[in-house]
């Protein structure tokens, strides 16, 4: 599925992260220095930020979204569409997004449910919003949360420990009834391979080798059609953002689209595969290298559970791109 919005825009981009950090270089212990090594260079995470004890996926959304409406300057009442994107939502009935719309104090005249996605929740999530908002009031708002916690998990394998970082994001977006950048957008999914990651009666499973190869085959591929498609010349695209999944398979991405080195940015080596947040987290990690333009072009690909992948390509205002923040609230005032 692909298509493109002219009259939504990307006001504003927040991502947060629990104060822990875990080095991962102290696994040398149980597993040996050489083969500590080898898996920090494979993966390319050496630092991972990880939930304090009770953080849920909606204390991490929470921070996320407050702190960027109050960056903007917008009241919580101008929000017309909410979107929440969790692999470890705290409700299954109802949606997240409804006990997130009652903290942020967002008014009732507005759209709210919760998106079960994993790494593609930051591209499919903003073609999401922007569809709802093409079809609401000119001026129209909306807030897109994504988050998930990871905590320090003894009992866990030792490769997710190695690799897995919490972090809470949130995107607004605003329709504009006059001229926008381009927000274009390739969406696809394969529910014939939905096994490659899934998590089943508390058991996750991961095929590495299949996703691998999904990703520097079909991902790459689509990419370059979608490319192709815009007519988009090298110096159409300032920076290409992958999912933060591991090092490895992002330069095998790299390379097979053809992506100068520098034009690639990254979050993995301090703070890991942020889940659904990875994108944004790599955004706002990055504040300072975008800052040195005031607009900036860019080619946003997620991919993973699902199967699913899409890319976005808009223009974005610099500026509006916030520092990562550091977030270690956890909600107490549950009614029993």
């Amino acid at each position: 599925m692909r298509g493109q919005f002219t009259n939504i825009t990307i006001e504003g981009i927040k991502a947060v992260v629990p104060s822990a950090v875990i080095d991962n270089t102290a696994f040398a212990e149980e597993l040996g220095e050489r083969r500590c090594k080898k898996q920090i260079r494979l993966t390319g995470v050496k630092l991972r930020h990880v939930s304090p004890s009770g953080q849920t996926s909606a204390d991490l959304a929470y921070a996320a979204g407050s702190q960027l409406l109050e960056e903007l300057g917008w009241s919580p009442e101008t929000i017309d569409v909410l979107i929440f994107v969790s692999q470890n939502p705290i409700f299954a009935l109802p949606s997240t997004a409804f006990f997130l719309q009652k903290r942020l104090g967002i008014k009732q005249d507005c759209v709210a449910f919760d998106i079960n996605l994993g790494c593609s929740a930051a591209t499919v999530g903003i073609q999401v919003v922007s569809s709802l908002l093409q079809q609401g009031s000119p001026q129209g708002r909306g807030l897109l949360l994504i988050s998930d916690p990871v905590l320090a998990r003894p009992d866990q394998n030792v490769a997710d420990q190695m690799l897995f970082g919490a972090a809470g994001s949130a995107i607004a977006l605003q329709r504009t009834e006059g001229s926008a950048p381009l927000l274009a957008f390739s969406n696809k999914s394969d529910g014939e391979r939905y096994k490659a990651i899934s998590r089943f009666n508390g058991k996750f499973y991961m095929d590495g080798t299949a996703v691998f190869e999904f990703a520097i085959n079909d991902v790459v591929n689509d990419l370059c059609d979608f490319r192709r498609a815009l007519e988009l010349a090298p110096e159409d695209v300032d920076y290409y953002i992958f999912h933060q999944a591991q090092a490895l398979m992002l330069s095998t991405m790299r390379d097979a689209c053809g992506i100068p080195p520098e034009r690639e940015l990254r979050s993995l080596e301090k703070y890991g595969n942020t889940n659904g947040s990875s994108i944004l987290v790599t955004l706002c990690a990055q504040e300072k290298e975008l800052w040195k333009g005031k607009q900036a072009s860019f080619l946003l690909c997620g991919f993973g559970v699902g199967l699913s992948w899409c890319s976005i390509y808009t223009t974005v205002d610099t500026k509006r791109i916030f520092p990562l923040s550091i977030v270690d609230d956890v909600y107490k005032e549950w009614e029993v």
